[in-house]
């Protein structure tokens, strides 16, 4: 799909976002089904932070050309963790004012985090599983979900939260692929202890 087509479907998804947000939220809230609780209930969660970090981590384990990956993907999931949490303070938009199935960690509901952090590793997955990002893609879409249907996000929250977290995906990604992100962090954590290199100055040829 061209890029063009992809930024007018984002565009739309905005709109249809901000014109009709209350009504959508309250539509899914007020049609949940019994048997589907459960199951939203776990995908909801808190556990799914550490599944995104588990899973995304063993993929790139298990490729072992992707491993170089794995300090930009976890830098991701944590940026985009305390991003959210700082923009929650920031903006301070309150919860949804429905019955909720689970308890909140805040009361606060802009942007979502499980919405950032799921999304935060979806351009790095992109960049070697490309049939497996896919499959996440439908993963990060339930979990956005699942934060509707239980009462404790709005629309809104979850649409803005996927686009933050894909953002800084795409951003990680450029850091490593342009500047070697992950060496440098390494480096800074001391886990590395390669060298920088540096350009070597040509010599002026004396006469």
């Amino acid at each position: 799909m061209e890029k063009r087509y992809v930024g007018l479907i984002i565009v739309l998804v905005i709109l249809a976002t901000l014109v009709f947000d209350l009504s959508i939220t309250k539509l899914v809230v007020l049609n949940r089904i019994d048997f589907l609780n459960p199951l939203m209930i776990w995908i909801g969660s808190s556990v799914i932070y550490a599944l995104v970090a588990v899973i995304s981590v063993g993929l790139l384990i298990w490729k072992k050309d992707k491993r170089n990956y794995i300090p930009v993907l976890l830098f991701a999931i944590i940026l985009g963790f305390v991003f959210s949490l700082i923009l929650k303070q920031v903006i301070g938009r309150l919860r949804p004012e429905f019955a909720p199935l689970i308890e909140p960690l805040s009361q606060f509901s802009f942007p979502s985090g499980h919405a950032i952090v799921v999304f935060s590793v979806l351009a790095i997955l992109q960049k070697g599983f490309k049939k497996i990002s896919k499959l996440w893609l439908v993963l990060a879409m339930v979990v956005c979900f699942s934060r509707v249907y239980l009462g404790v996000h709005y629309l809104s929250d979850v649409v803005f939260g996927a686009l933050f977290g894909y953002f800084i995906s795409i951003i990680s990604l450029e850091l490593e692929d342009n500047y070697r992100f992950s060496e440098k962090l390494l480096r800074i954590f001391g886990f590395s202890k390669k060298p920088v290199k540096k350009k070597k100055k040509r010599k002026k040829n004396k006469r």
